[in-house]
């Protein structure tokens, strides 16, 4: 996951112009700072106003970090099922933890998501 984004990056998460990005970080809605007058803002600040101000399924992809690709593609299998492994288990707890502070996830095709990452965790077994 990239760890800072720029105002064009977070304008285009959000949908939004990069000018609507400066003022939510002006007003001090978003966090930012300034590298000269460029406006840079942490992934985990962006992914915690989209989720505090419920645009959550805006920021999906940030929640999913990839893992480091290992020596061997047994060894990157084995990072996916964990991986995999983590995100059911969040969606089944309902909850996930992000600077001291608890979200509630809320998934209406709970069951669709659990078989398809199932159906992940089987096809990447079957080829290990």
């Amino acid at each position: 996951m990239k760890k800072v984004m720029t105002t064009g990056e977070v304008a285009n998460l959000f949908s939004v112009s990069a000018r609507t990005i400066s003022k939510w970080g002006d007003s001090g809605k978003l966090k930012q700072w300034k590298v000269n007058n460029d406006r840079r803002f942490n992934t985990s600040d962006v992914l915690k106003f989209a989720i505090d101000n419920g645009m959550e399924s805006l920021v999906s992809d940030l929640y999913i970090v990839e893992p480091t690709k290992s020596s061997s593609s047994k060894d990157f299998n084995k990072d996916y099922l964990n991986l995999l492994s983590k995100i059911k288990s969040l969606i089944n707890t309902g909850k996930f933890c992000l600077e001291d502070k608890t979200y509630k996830i809320s998934i209406d095709n709970k069951n669709d998501v659990i078989q398809s990452i199932e159906l992940m965790e089987k096809t990447i077994q079957k080829y290990n």
